[in-house]
């Protein structure tokens, strides 16, 4: 009997539920999802710094994904006459998905200015602080969080057109749709809505560019600025959409509904 008890209280605690907190167990399985060139630096910045998951190859077989982007800028001629500098500037953002729960667990954004070692200065950065996010449990628990059901999730399959930087889509549970990422203009596209009763001043085939007046130009970084806000605030969005000549834009109050 206590054999019986101690085998349900252990899928009690570490059911999917528990681990939408901002935690990664030691040992999961990890899938890095393209990112145009960038996912090579961070799984070789996650080798390097030693972070204490398992890279798999297959998002079917993973416990999380890692999406994300990164943008490179070359030194200009003013900083390399002034100090000589030939460095460029780095940026790059990194979501981490939980698949068992469909929950970001964690979002990070890092500028490197005058990077050392170019776009490998941002991947290690990304990885040094989300090694910082990851918790130790005994592996019995982490069989049990592996082996436990993945979320069902409509990911509408976007068909990829020239001003899209990207042809996959993200859910972005705290609003309730899937989105994309645009090139031009660029945010994030809204391909579906998945919230019960719509969404009031936002519809398919608008293009989220700001939150909050902070500029949005991809669906990952849509996501991770809008992690760490809890359900129930209220937020401005400003979107543009396009009419029968040009596009137009326009701004909606939207209240975060719990990340699911």
């Amino acid at each position: 009997m206590k054999s019986v008890l101690t085998k349900l209280l252990t899928f009690v605690l570490f059911a999917p539920a528990s681990f939408a907190q901002k935690s990664i167990p030691e040992g999961s399985r990890v899938y890095i999802a393209p990112m145009g060139g960038f996912e090579t630096n961070l799984i070789a910045a996650i080798n390097n710094k030693k972070v204490p998951v398992v890279i798999v190859g297959s998002r079917s077989t993973a416990d999380f994904e890692v999406a994300g982007g990164a943008e490179s800028q070359k030194a200009n001629w003013m900083r390399i006459w002034v100090s000589g500098s030939w460095r460029s500037d780095e940026k790059a953002s990194i979501v981490i998905k939980n698949l068992h729960t469909d929950v970001i667990v964690y979002a990070y954004e890092v500028n490197k200015w005058a990077a050392w070692h170019g776009s490998q200065s941002a991947a290690e950065a990304c990885a040094k602080h989300m090694k910082s996010s990851i918790v130790h449990v005994p592996p019995e628990e982490l069989a049990a969080f592996s082996a436990s059901p993945r979320a069902k999730v409509n990911e509408s399959v976007v068909t990829p057109d020239a001003s899209r930087g990207s042809s996959e889509s993200m859910p972005i549970g705290a609003l309730g749709l899937i989105a994309t990422t645009r090139g031009d203009p660029s945010g994030a596209e809204i391909v579906e809505i998945t919230r019960d009763g719509g969404l009031e001043g936002l519809h398919v085939g608008d293009v989220i560019t700001s939150v909050n007046g902070k500029p949005v130009k991809t669906s990952v970084e849509l996501g991770a600025e809008l992690s760490n806000r809890a359900p129930g605030s209220r937020i401005r969005i400003r979107v543009v959409f396009r009419t029968s000549t040009s596009w137009a834009s326009n701004e909606a109050v939207v209240t975060l509904q719990q990340n699911r």
